[in-house]
């Protein structure tokens, strides 16, 4: 076996283990992928931790994960974001990848498991309680691969294999309401062709795997069947090895003699020059003199002997770039980065064009060996250049079979099968599938052996990699190909031979990608090609009537939908939706097809469109994306047609084209949410589909496969029903947070909750329903910024509220969201992030969370699922990754956290949930079916497979009902329930009383004692589910986990009631006096009887009111308080008053006569008063200064000193205006009389008269302003000048006498007045205001 040091480290060769069946008394030896879970160092764990957000950083998916739809097909991109962030989920933290190719071995050792007749069963421990398939039976899923069965005249025994769904046979295929059967080959092999032998039409064969995805549907070679479709077994090809490194480049150790030779390393291209020349230098260790001298990350201290030579530089804290710039700051004409962790070298990351030296890594393990040499000796080596295939990290083997075909050639039957080759990405820690193992193989003796068929080489000197295989008239073999992705090139080429041995490129479109034929039944020398192009020919379809010795360009079908450009009908998707098929009795009638479906007459002259989706002119609704075509067997009339929405088929030609897809359950779901009893009756749950929207099930068959039906399209993601058994509504969402939809059965109305285009979130976005507030709470992240979004009031657009939770906690994005079901009135939210952090968020519902972490100090992964137990401190957490402890549970609310894993295999873990019967069982969701403990307590639980009736497809989520019902989804087999149950006949704590009438099943209790008679045995009641019983709880009727008791008086602290006023003191909210009443009247959490809020600076505040009219003593003072609880004394004393007056709330002094005062409040019965120094001031009278605004004008400017506004301004009897202003202007074009008055008579009236000559011998220049205003004064005799300056806003500025003495004028200095409108007072005889702009 594979064995993986703690999950994370260095892989070594370990014996076989054996595998206990609860079920039967045999042992069976199988082969596994385990983890050692010991417990590493905390320096160990922060160091794979880093490294794994270092992984996640440099994902190759990084910016495919940003494109749009469409942006991905103009780049060519798999529309597989699903995949591409499960890769990122479930990679091994140690090694930048998932390890996939562990669940082969695993699955290996189930089916021996299976042959040998052992069973599981899950849920609950019934022997006869399977889980059970559910659906949907009306909705397919991707298809490639169709037959119509070569031993049925009828064609009505059909096949279809599901991309991720097994193998199906359907024996009525024209009925339309005809069922599919599963067949006997494993549900998650990915079919993608089959094919019939010719001279034995009993024996079929499979392809599997499909390359053009990206390495997201992996293969497992060519499978075989002897009776018909009914068993199968692998004859060729499949995962031949473990993964191993390997790279096109190497480095020769040239001295010392003893550690000579070559070592591989790997290349950078993201910084640095490229090596196209040896470089051969000695190796100097780099010393930066900090703690860890030979990371590089400072200013190197031994430049003078790294100068000339090739720095060795540890890899560590700081980026690659900093490393390779100190280095070659230092002279160093070459860098050799040392991996610190075990495994293959990685890319390196980063970007700084000023670094031209070249940069390359290499292992842990080769770095260890230089750097001991060059303890004693001098090392010299040579960087070569590139001098292999590639660089990344195989998995070997065939794995990916693009078509297989078997000839009759003269009674042999010659299989063929085109095995093509798949990676994850040409980025950062590439991974290929097969490798260089990609071609055409060939067996002639039934699959039992196998050689590879050569078809030449490319102008590059490569292998072609083979595509399409068709068998032409003349028996002759045709080949068309894709480039491969080892290499990038070999597409658009068409192959033949006529002997199966030899094969000549007949024909070659240029700048051709993946190419696919047809070729005509009766004319040997009629073929027709259609290829993936480039630019402005996104699509070529050709023809030849003579072998290719010419060829015709043939006219492009152009699709209906406008959306779709005319010279493309596959819409930028020619890589992954690609088929031509020509009639196998009239070679003049073609079928295409891309989005949707095209058929030809002519031989391609013109085209009509037989199939629609994105449209609506009255064609067949079909399903896009079309992948395969089949004709009925010596009947034209009889058509399949496979793509992503399953199989359907025509009776007629293709005039009509109907789904066929009941009971053909390949639906590829993301999640499942079911409604409980309570709420709906019988069984509604939803599930989010990959291309099939979001299927509802209503009132389902509760004993096998049902209809569904899309409530909404594109791809479904998180699912809910409402919980809380009131409320009957469910939420249905699309991809990121960009359609988020709630239907409401009582009204039936939907709300839309969100609806943009940001594509803000993951693909598959978690989310998490707090059913008890109608709360909604999403991952919104995006790039570096992780955020939660918390949609409220979703009930009603009219109540939606959209909020951002961030915190300084939440450092990277959720993948797991859940709400605690044990917290009713406020949302107490866990989070869990891509980095593996665990986060509790308490009254996430209001304006100030509480966060706190409470993940595992050896927490490594991606957090999968968070789920309860009993009680809120029972948490259990799960990881996506490989190569890591994928189970954990703690029940002290996350204080500690145990390790669950046992001897679970290593593979990713999507969901867990606990049997609310038998707490010792616990069942989780994985990348190969469902698995289960009934010994969870154990420090080591036993795991097994629950195939009792489940597949061993990926488990993507599990639903818990309210009634102990588990709803299972799959991707590509649909959704499954099984039920927790106690066999009421079992005995399962082994104390002689059955389980159906135990009062305490999991506690041995022989007595049944029962002290309060309710039914529940003593010694397993725990009222509180604090996980404590109530005989040894220190506080039976409250959840204290902790049991503490803090005055040691057997009554814990969360049961204590100090004061005896029957409110416990963590309650309580006045612990020191008893108030059963529990009044707090400002409700600030504080009872009235302790509450001392009174004596807080802010809660007493006077208001002054002085005397509005001289003589009046009419002064009023306003005393108001913010706490009303208490009762309150004011006294007043000063100028003859001493008064006493008790209030609550405010109380006012009145007619309190000018002068000075002390005010003091205190609180009845409180050592507490609070006093005031206040004055009641003497009324204002009115107070008015009149001046010229500038020499020539008619205006007249106002400035009222004291008064109380509103003002009159009347003059020569005329109302001007009535203003609150204080500086103003008015129009006295003449003399006259101007009378002012205030709001209050009392302040007496302001009357002069205007003499509009006056003004007119005094001038103020210049206007505007600089620095000095010059006032012109011909006729004052004063030689001191009293001047103000009032600001727009009536603000004095300056108030200064300046000295005219014998001269006719003053200077007034502006220069420190900022610019605005000022006014100036000039006090001559009749002062004089002038308005002056600076």
């Amino acid at each position: 076996m594979i064995f993986y040091n703690n999950g994370y480290l260095e892989k070594i060769k370990m014996k076989k283990t054996l595998f206990s069946l609860l079920s039967l008394a045999i042992l069976i030896t199988v082969v596994f992928i385990v983890k050692n879970n010991n417990h590493e160092s905390y320096d160990k764990i922060a160091e794979l931790r880093k490294q794994h957000e270092e992984f996640l950083r440099n994902s190759p998916f990084k910016e495919t994960l940003k494109l749009s739809k469409e942006q991905r097909k103009a780049k060519g991109i798999p529309p597989n974001k699903y995949f591409e962030e499960q890769w990122e989920l479930t990679m091994n933290p140690a090694l930048g990848k998932p390890t996939s190719e562990n669940l082969k071995y695993i699955q290996e050792g189930l089916a021996k498991r299976r042959g040998q007749g052992g069973f599981a069963k899950v849920p609950g421990d019934k022997a006869d309680n399977n889980w059970i398939e559910r659906g949907p039976n009306n909705v397919g899923g991707r298809t490639r691969a169709v037959m119509f069965d070569p031993n049925d005249a009828t064609n009505e025994i059909v096949f279809a294999g599901g991309v991720s769904g097994g193998l199906w046979k359907n024996t009525n295929i024209s009925n339309a309401v005809s069922q599919w059967q599963k067949l006997d080959i494993p549900e998650n092999l990915a079919v993608s062709s089959i094919a019939y032998d010719p001279n034995n039409l009993n024996i079929f064969y499979v392809g599997t795997g499909e390359s053009y995805v990206g390495g997201d549907v992996n293969g497992n070679g060519v499978w075989k069947s002897t009776d018909r479709g009914s068993t199968w077994v692998n004859v060729f090809g499949g995962i031949s090895g473990d993964s191993f490194y390997q790279s096109a480049t190497n480095l020769s150790i040239n001295s010392p003699v003893a550690i000579a030779g070559d070592y591989l390393y790997q290349p950078t291209s993201n910084f640095g020059s490229q090596i196209t020349a040896v470089i051969t230098a000695d190796v100097v260790l780099v010393d930066d003199s900090t703690v860890l001298p030979t990371e590089g990350c400072n200013a190197l201290v031994n430049g003078a002997s790294i100068n000339g030579k090739i720095a060795l530089i540890r890899r560590g804290s700081c980026n690659f770039t900093d490393k390779v710039k100190n280095a070659q700051n230092a002279g160093a004409i070459a860098a050799i980065v040392m991996n610190n962790i075990d495994g293959a070298p990685t890319p390196m990351g980063g970007s700084d064009a000023s670094i031209t030296i070249p940069a390359v890594m290499i292992t842990k393990a080769d770095g260890d060996l230089i750097e001991t040499t060059l303890i004693t000796e001098t090392v010299n080596v040579s960087l070569n250049p590139r001098n292999g295939d590639f660089t990344g990290i195989l998995v070997p083997g065939i794995q990916h079979i693009n078509d297989i075909v078997i000839r009759d050639n003269a009674g042999v039957s010659e299989i063929y099968a085109a095995a093509g080759d798949s990676f994850y990405s040409d980025a950062n820690a590439t991974t290929f599938l097969g490798g260089p193992e990609f071609g055409l193989y060939k067996s002639i003796d039934g699959g039992l052996n196998w050689e590879e068929i050569s078809l030449g080489l490319t102008t590059n000197g490569n292998k072609y990699c083979p595509n399409d295989i068709e068998v032409g008239a003349d028996n002759k073999i045709w080949i068309s190909t894709i480039n491969s992705t080892v290499f990038g090139d070999g597409g658009g080429t068409v192959l033949s031979s006529s002997d199966g041995v030899t094969f000549e490129k007949t024909y070659e479109i240029t700048e051709g990608n993946r190419t696919q034929i047809t070729t005509s039944s009766s004319d040997a020398q009629k073929i027709y090609v259609l290829a993936e192009g480039s630019g402005t020919s996104p699509i070529i379809m050709e023809k030849t009537e003579d072998g290719f010795t010419s060829t015709t360009s043939m006219t492009l079908p152009n699709d209906v939908y406008d959306g779709i450009p005319a010279n493309d009908f596959t819409n930028g998707q020619a890589f992954y939706d690609l088929i031509i098929k020509a009639n196998p009795l009239d070679d003049a009638i073609v079928y295409v097809g891309g989005i949707d479906l095209f058929k030809t007459v002519d031989s391609g002259a013109t085209w009509s469109q037989i199939t629609e989706y994105y449209s609506s002119t009255g064609l067949n609704e079909v399903h896009p994306d079309q992948h395969v075509i089949v004709f009925g067997n010596e009947d034209i009339s009889k058509i399949l047609f496979g793509n992503d929405g399953g199989v359907y088929y025509s009776g007629d030609g293709g005039i009509t084209i109907e789904e066929r897809n009941n009971g053909y359950n390949v639906t590829q779901f993301y999640t499942v949410g079911v409604a409980p009893t309570t709420a709906l009756t019988g069984d509604y749950f939803l599930a989010g589909a990959q291309d099939n929207g979001t299927q509802v099930f209503q009132s389902s068959n509760p004993n096998g496969p049902d209809e569904s039906f899309r409530a909404v399209g594109g791809d479904g993601a998180f699912s809910f029903f409402d919980q809380d058994g009131i409320d009957r509504y469910f939420i249905a969402n699309v991809v990121y947070n960009d359609g988020i939809y709630l239907f409401d059965y009582d009204t039936g109305e939907w709300v839309t909750i969100n609806d943009e285009s940001t594509a803000q979130g993951s693909f598959i976005n978690p989310e998490a329903l707090d059913s008890n507030l109608n709360i909604l709470y999403s991952n919104y992240s995006s790039g570096a910024n992780a955020i939660i979004k918390r949609y409220s009031g979703i009930k009603d657009a009219s109540t939606l509220i959209k909020v951002d939770l961030t915190n300084n906690l939440l450092t990277s994005r959720p993948t797991a969201l859940t709400v605690s079901p044990y917290t009713k009135t406020s949302s107490t939210l866990y989070v869990g992030t891509i980095l593996g952090d665990v986060l509790k968020i308490e009254k996430a519902e209001g304006g100030t969370p509480i966060w706190n972490e409470i993940s595992g100090s050896s927490f490594v992964g991606s957090v999968s699922d968070i789920e309860f137990g009993r009680n809120e401190y029972e948490i259990f957490v799960t990881m996506h990754n490989y190569g890591v402890v994928n189970v954990w549970y703690t029940n002290d609310g996350g204080a500690n956290w145990k390790n669950k894993e046992g001897n679970l295999p290593d593979l990713p873990v999507k969901a867990i949930l606990q049997n609310p019967l038998n707490s010792n069982e616990v069942i989780v969701g994985t990348d190969l079916g469902v698995w289960y403990t009934d010994n969870f307590s154990a420090d080591a639980p036993d795991w097994n497979s629950a195939f009792n009736g489940m597949s061993n497809v990926k488990v993507t989520d599990l639903d818990l009902r309210n009634d102990n019902m588990v709803f299972a989804s799959t991707y590509g087999r649909g959704v499954f329930s099984g039920e927790f149950t106690l066999d009421p006949n079992g005995d399962l704590d082994g104390d002689t009383v059955p389980n159906g009438i135990d009062n305490c099943p999991e506690f041995a209790n022989t007595d049944q004692a029962d002290i309060d008679g309710n039914g529940i045995g003593d010694v397993c009641q725990d009222t509180d589910k604090d996980s404590i019983i109530d005989i040894n709880d220190n506080c039976p009727e409250r959840l204290n986990f902790d049991q503490i008791d803090a005055d040691g008086n057997g009554i814990g602290d969360a049961c204590e009631d100090f004061d005896n006023d029957g409110i416990i003191d963590l309650e309580d909210n006045c612990m020191e006096l008893a108030n059963p009443d529990q009044q707090d009247t400002n409700g600030n959490g504080i009872g009235d009887l302790c509450d001392t809020s009174y004596e807080a600076p802010d809660n007493i505040t006077l208001e002054i009111i002085s005397e509005t009219c001289q003589g009046l003593n009419n002064g009023i003072i306003n005393i108001t308080t913010k706490e009303t609880y208490v009762t309150y004394t004011a006294t007043l004393t000063g100028t003859g008053f001493n008064l006493s007056e008790g209030f609550v709330g405010s109380y006012s002094f009145v007619d309190i006569a000018v002068g000075s005062y002390i005010v003091c409040v205190s609180v009845d019965g409180k050592d507490f008063e609070q006093c005031f120094e206040i004055n009641i001031d003497v009324a204002e009278v009115l107070n008015v200064v009149l001046g010229k605004i500038e020499d020539n004008s008619d205006k007249t400017s106002i400035i009222i000193d004291q008064g109380t506004p509103p003002f009159n301004v009347t003059f020569n009897g005329q109302t001007l205006r009535t203003t609150s202003e204080k500086s103003f202007e008015i129009e006295t074009p003449i003399s006259g009389t101007l009378e002012i008055s205030s709001a209050k008579a009392c302040e007496g009236t302001f009357k002069t008269m205007i003499n509009k000559e006056s003004f007119e011998k005094v001038a103020a220049s210049p206007n505007p302003v600089v620095n000095l205003l010059k006032v012109t004064l011909p006729f004052s005799n004063d030689k001191q000048i009293p001047v103000q300056i009032y600001n727009i806003g009536g603000k004095l500025v300056f108030n200064q006498i300046l000295n005219k003495g014998q001269s006719n004028f003053i200077e007034i200095p502006f220069e420190k007045f900022d610019s605005g409108i000022y006014f100036v007072k000039v006090n001559i005889e009749k002062p004089k205001v002038f308005k002056i702009i600076k």
